[in-house]
């Protein structure tokens, strides 16, 4: 534009200019430039690499963990079923000895031949669904049903 001899430029402003004075640096070579650009690719670089290695160590981390804690939940159902497959036929044989009385029955669930860490609660049921004798309730007079005839 031209008024009165004069030649007018348009003000630019000038974070505009500065976006494209680096690009105009780096074309000319400017050492400072480069240098610049290639610290902030290496910062940026370093950046990346270390949050992969994270990733990775955090991955490896857990699957460790997911191991171990297998590990002792299948330790733990092994006890379980062991203690169960010890207990069980101790109970059966002490009620065959003494007989299905519910007088007699009761001491029987509170011995601790049965009862250990896993094993805390013991209830003898009979063949129609109803508890004779529990150590986890109060011992009555009334046996109480736990189910329908024959779902047991």
């Amino acid at each position: 534009m031209q008024c009165g001899g004069h030649v007018i430029k348009p003000r630019v402003p000038a974070h505009v200019i500065a976006r494209y004075k680096l690009p105009g640096l780096l074309f000319e070579r400017r050492s400072s430039a480069i240098f610049g650009v290639v610290i902030i690719i290496m910062l940026w670089g370093g950046l990346t690499l270390k949050y992969f290695d994270s990733v990775r160590t955090d991955l490896h981390e857990a699957e460790r963990n997911n191991q171990n804690f297998t590990m002792v939940f299948e330790e733990n159902v092994l006890r379980s079923i062991g203690e169960n497959r010890q207990g069980a036929p101790l109970l059966a044989q002490d009620i065959r000895n003494t007989g299905e009385k519910p007088a007699i029955l009761i001491p029987i669930v509170d011995t601790t031949d049965v009862l250990s860490e896993i094993i805390v609660q013991v209830a003898i049921v009979d063949a129609d669904g109803i508890i004779r004798a529990s150590n986890a309730i109060t011992q009555s007079s009334t046996p109480i049903p736990c189910g329908r005839p024959g779902a047991l």
